[in-house]
């Protein structure tokens, strides 16, 4: 007899069996309607996250030395380094040995895993080297040095290898050259040194062909960076990071550029010191896409790998006006449709450590945070010092005019057009309910007045002070009970309430989404006053996203099919990598909660930036009744499972992992893995089969899976016998 396993509908139904023994993790399902596949829900797997930008390269804050390698056997006075673009290969040169020493590297971008390979001698063109750079092929080596004060190219037939390198030109600039760095693919060339205390740009009209090179401009550093023997910029040019080497004090300054690659646009920001372990600086390099700076030290003839700070974590992101804005640490910033970040503010900062809520005015950006409320202008951030303004949790617009929370259940209304002009009397207090108002919130012109046990609705009446009145029958009896969970689409806003379930308001109507498993997990959980909310699109279709941060957990709830599913990361379903999404430049972008970096979530990715997603899936129970054989013992003697296949990479045979549970849940069997083989583009149903899975009378199936390839669950079946 062949049957329908349940792998594709609703399983979180049963208050008998625990959460753990029901998990949809990184598939969501989509509405069907395909008769073929007996199924009106496909499993989809749930978007990849394809980097798109941050804000900082190398952190400075945390930094610290990982690794080191001793560079003495061949070359004493070490003065310049460069890596492959993989990390798997390292050059030095220096002022002793007047050759370019290539080392191979065992583990990419690991210093401490370098052995020597050879040597290339260019003491014909420099014998007094000071700086080492390739193109991006490896195709062209570059050479600079304070003897000649010339930059000196040469082609390597076979890329990266010196031993192939033969001379071709070299550009003189009559002045010494401590560093130089290549940028914006070619088209820019840096040099910078001791004597001018300058950095120079020049134009290079032909990408990497040094002849073509014109002077463009120079910036002064002398203030901040007196000795300057080191240069290098982050990829997407709007950071530079210059070695100093001042009597001792030994150090890499960071310069941010409001336009790319125009120094003319740089101002100093911060400094690393590393004078605790490098007594002589004479190079900084970036590698690993700015996760490791790279350090030459003359005192011990040593390279030194410095690891890049933690990262400052995302606080929040939010569109206005077309422009996407995040808080990353202390720092706002405005991000252009190429993910380029830009510092906001003259020196404002965003402080506290909390998420921030936010709403725009006009060309304002309003953010509360910590009982404080800052305002971003389009040049300053100042933070709201009116003494009328009580201490506000969050903040929501209305017809021009920006709503605070205040103390004792009250609320205030700023000036028309200025959030920082907060008059005495424009306060009111929602009058339901003798509970605490945790926040405001603004739906389709309707002011919601989250208390901790009742929400209530307001419309702008334009009389009174505040000009809010409260609408007749506008009582909704459930609480807000985390600040951070509320999220909307528009129409119909999502949050949890204080009888810890997760409903759904539209106008005064409320609806449960919880279902009873989740509720009660979520009853379970030590502390849920700090779960996030967030909202987003994908292919049409709407999600509503809470995360736990204390428990370490994400649900998911898609609006469709009105199902949830787990989102996460890592190896252990722990909560998905982002609090905060948001829609901008046709792209639903995310921000990454650790280090700032935001993603694109892309249908066509199935990785976590490169890491690994695992997914997972279990089926609601099979047993005898569904069949009309209640209690009786079923023989599995062929499970299948149906696929979408044949999309994504081909190159890969992904493996799909078939475990079973027969208690309920609470333990399963050893995973059986089954090989899915790839058709070519076009070949989309395929069939997985295992055979002989013994008997139950009550069985649970688990699906696993983690290459990252697409692949789409449309159903399962089963071949049994029904026993005694």
């Amino acid at each position: 007899m062949l049957v329908d396993i349940n792998i594709t509908g609703e399983t979180y139904q049963s208050r008998s069996l625990p959460l753990s023994a029901q998990v949809t993790r990184n598939f969501y399902p989509e509405v069907q309607d395909n008769q073929a596949t007996r199924s009106s829900f496909v499993l989809m797997p749930f978007p990849g996250y394809l980097f798109w930008g941050k804000s900082e390269y190398f952190v400075f804050s945390g930094a610290s030395n990982t690794e080191t390698f001793d560079v003495s056997a061949k070359e004493t006075f070490p003065t310049g380094v460069a890596f492959k673009s993989d990390g798997t290969k390292m050059y030095v040169v220096g002022t002793s040995s007047d050759n370019v020493n290539e080392y191979d590297l065992s583990t990419a971008w690991d210093i401490s895993t370098a052995s020597f390979n050879q040597a290339m001698d260019i003491s014909g063109k420099e014998i007094n080297s000071t700086s080492i750079q390739f193109n991006t092929d490896g195709d062209k080596l570059y050479i600079a040095g304070n003897t000649s004060d010339s930059v000196h190219e040469y082609d390597l037939s076979t890329a990266w290898d010196v031993s192939s390198a033969s001379f071709n030109q070299s550009l003189s600039l009559s002045r010494n050259i401590e560093a130089f760095f290549f940028g914006k693919s070619g088209e820019k060339l840096y040099t910078t040194d001791t004597v001018s205390q300058k950095i120079w740009e020049l134009d290079l009209s032909t990408a990497y062909d040094i002849s073509t090179a014109s002077a463009n401009q120079s910036l002064d550093i002398s203030s901040n960076t007196p000795t300057s023997v080191g240069l290098d910029f982050s990829s997407n040019g709007k950071r530079v990071y210059v070695a100093d080497n001042d009597n001792g004090s030994e150090g890499i300054d960071r310069y941010d550029l409001s336009t790319a690659w125009d120094i003319s646009t740089a101002t100093y920001r911060d400094t690393l010191d590393v004078s605790g372990t490098v007594g002589y600086i004479t190079e900084a390099r970036l590698g690993n896409d700015g996760a490791v700076l790279f350090i030459a030290n003359n005192d011990d003839d040593t390279i030194y790998a410095y690891s890049s700070g933690s990262g400052l974590n995302n606080r929040g992101i939010f569109e206005h006006q077309g422009v996407l804005y995040s808080v990353n640490g202390i720092n706002l910033y405005s991000v252009n449709s190429s993910g380029d970040h830009t510092l906001l503010g003259s020196g404002g900062e965003i402080l506290g450590t909390d998420d921030c809520i936010f709403a725009g005015i006009g060309d304002n950006v309003v953010i509360v945070t910590e009982g404080k409320a800052f305002v971003y202008d389009g040049s300053t951030i100042d933070e709201v010092d009116d003494a009328d303004l009580e201490t506000p949790n969050g903040v929501a617009h209305l017809n021009n005019q920006i709503i605070y929370d205040g103390d004792g259940g009250r609320f205030a209304s700023s000036d028309v057009g200025d959030a920082t002009s907060i008059d005495g009397l424009n306060y009111a207090t929602a009058e339901s309910n003798a509970d605490d108002l945790v926040r405001p919130y603004v739906l389709n012109q309707t002011l919601y007045l989250m208390g901790d046990r009742t929400i209530e609705q307001w419309w702008n009446s334009g009389s009174g002070s505040p000009p809010f009145d409260r609408i007749e029958g506008g009582i909704i009896p459930v609480g807000l009970k985390a600040l951070l969970s509320v999220a909307d689409n528009g129409d119909v806003m999502y949050f949890l309430a204080d009888d810890l379930r997760i409903y759904a308001v539209s106008g005064s109507s409320k609806q449960i989404l919880s279902t009873i498993p989740l509720a009660n997990a979520v009853e379970g959980y030590s502390t849920v006053t700090d779960a996030i909310g967030t909202y987003f699109t994908l292919e049409g279709q709407g999600f509503y996203q809470i995360t736990f941060p204390t428990e370490d957990k994400s649900w998911c709830f898609h609006e469709q099919s009105k199902q949830w599913f787990e989102v996460s990361s890592g190896n252990d379903g722990g909560r998905a990598i982002f609090n905060h999404a948001v829609q901008a430049y046709n792209k639903t972008i995310v921000a990454d909660k650790a280090n700032g970096n935001l993603y694109e979530l892309d249908v066509e990715t199935f990785n976590e930036n490169g890491a690994t997603i695992h997914r997972q899936r279990d089926t609601a129970p099979f047993h005898g009744g569904l069949i009309g054989r209640p209690g009786k013992w079923i023989e599995f003697n062929r499970v299948e499972l149906h696929l979408e296949t044949g999309v994504g990479d081909l190159t890969q045979t992904p493996n799909i992992i078939l475990s079973w549970s027969d208690d309920g849940g609470r333990t399963f069997s050893t995973e059986s893995w089954g090989t899915l083989n790839i058709g070519s583009a076009g070949d989309y149903q395929r069939k997985v089969e295992w055979f002989g899975l013994g008997g139950a009378y009550d069985r649970i199936f688990r699906i696993k899976a983690s290459e990252a390839v697409r692949f789409s669950i449309y159903s399962m079946s089963a071949e049994i016998e029904v026993g005694i």
